[in-house]
């Protein structure tokens, strides 16, 4: 669901659907492995388990002080540390119960100086699954310092990042890659991609974005009316 890269310690953090995988680059392993010896010179080996359960995890990162995590699932940013399936560390001031619930269907982070400072949800919802309804009109990027919404108009915002001090975060159920003003909540479209965008990374002046495949059986993918323009999962890159 989601993956962290800490490049100075050579560390990736990868979140599946009960756990999250904490894997450590061997350069001396992958230079002798049995197989092909003399050819590879990295080689991310498994270390650490955390057995998480169903949390829904979206996006995972490194942070100053342990490993962060949108936990969809009860709408809120938690760390994992091994003491819990998750300690909570932020929910959006709108949601009052830390339920099993989605309630918003929280799901990007941006972090800033090692802590987490922006998210995006799908909605300001405060019951079972309510993100469900208008799904292409009320998501929100959220200040998790000051609780307040930046923007609230957005169509099922996914992938946060803030790229050279501005913010950049995919549209889903549009297709587009927006920037957002964080003075004011203006979006600029910077593309359009005609697929369900979700999963963005920035790499030495490029921009790597993913398209998910549509879910055939979803009826909120039917709803969208998106399923002839999103047949194939592809990774695409801008600069």
């Amino acid at each position: 669901m989601g993956i962290a890269v800490d490049m100075e310690n050579q560390r990736l953090a990868m979140a599946t659907k009960d756990e999250i995988i904490l894997f450590k680059n061997s350069s001396e392993l992958a230079w002798h492995y049995p197989k092909k010896p003399s050819t590879y010179d990295v080689m991310f080996l498994p270390r650490v388990i955390y057995k998480t359960s169903f949390l829904d995890i979206h996006d995972v990162e490194f942070g100053k002080d342990g490993i962060y995590a949108v936990n969809t699932l009860f709408s809120c940013i938690a760390k994992i540390d091994g003491e819990f399936n998750f300690t909570p560390y932020w929910n959006p001031s709108f949601v009052t119960e830390m339920l099993p619930e989605d309630r918003c269907h929280l799901n990007g982070m941006v972090m800033v100086d090692g802590l987490p400072r922006y998210a995006t949800a799908f909605n300001q919802g405060n019951t079972h699954r309510s993100w469900k309804t208008d799904i292409t009109k009320t998501g929100v990027l959220i200040d998790t310092v000051s609780n307040e919404i930046i923007c609230d108009d957005l169509a099922m915002p996914h992938s946060p990042r803030l790229i050279n001090g501005k913010m950049y975060l995919l549209l889903s159920a549009t297709g587009e890659l927006v920037s957002v003003d964080l003075s004011n909540g203006q979006k600029t479209v910077i593309t359009n991609l005609n697929g369900f965008v979700r999963g963005m990374s920035y790499y030495n002046g490029y921009l790597f974005i993913g398209l998910s495949k549509i879910r055939e059986s979803s009826s909120t993918f039917k709803e969208l009316k998106i399923a002839e323009k999103a047949k194939k999962q592809v990774l695409l890159l801008f600069i």
